[in-house]
């Protein structure tokens, strides 16, 4: 048997979905939007191992390996595939710096998961400035003072947040929208050109689809 959607709800689920289809549009249609994402030796206090910044025609305009001077957890490795011996030769974060700061400058920079995105660009700048400035006396629990000037100048948005308003599956467990995984390679370029792909399901979707 099949159930007729009911007009208001349907309503509702337009009212949701609409501006953020609109968006990944904006997003796509956008010459100066790049996607980001990153690889990284672990959760917590960790560091990147590879970093990614594509065009929305998913043109890599950064694709590199990073040496993060750390161990690399067995559970990062079983997600990404990275070993240490796969970026002993690669180049580390202050070498790969100025070129990501170049590229990202004044940039729209779309992030799956930017909080996550950006506390691992800070721990990387937290370790960068007190390398650069050992002078200065940091409690290792706190972050340098410059380090996170480097991030709030990026013009980051989250698609996983958007992504999961626009599915609409409410989670009681967290008290927000649910959270969809990435259907990527979990290497850095692979997440980017999926996180593009899902800017144009996103942004194609016409209203009746899914009812």
């Amino acid at each position: 048997m099949t159930t007729t959607p009911d007009l208001a709800e349907l309503r509702r689920t337009r009212a949701r979905q609409a501006p953020i289809e609109q968006w990944a549009r904006d997003v796509l249609a956008d010459p100066g939007t790049v996607a980001l994402d990153l690889e990284t030796t672990g959760l917590g206090r960790a560091y990147v191992v590879e970093a990614a910044v594509v065009r929305m025609d998913g043109t890599a305009m950064l694709d590199t390996l990073v040496n993060p001077r750390h161990p690399i957890s067995p559970d990062a490795t079983k997600v990404h595939g990275l070993t240490e011996d796969h970026v002993r030769h690669a180049p580390t974060w202050p070498e790969i710096l100025p070129e990501l700061t170049r590229i990202l400058a004044d940039r729209r920079i779309v992030i799956y998961h930017a909080a996550f995105d950006r506390r691992i660009l800070r721990n990387e700048m937290d370790r960068y400035h007190r390398t650069q400035d050992p002078s200065t006396a940091v409690p290792t629990d706190q972050w340098h003072p410059l380090a996170g000037q480097w991030v709030e100048k990026l013009h980051t948005e989250c698609a996983m947040k958007k992504h999961a308003e626009w599915v609409g599956q409410w989670s009681t467990q967290h008290d927000h929208w649910r959270y969809w995984p990435l259907p990527g390679d979990h290497r850095a370029a692979g997440d980017c050109r999926a996180l593009i792909r899902r800017l144009r399901d996103i942004a194609g979707h016409q209203p009746g689809e899914d009812e």
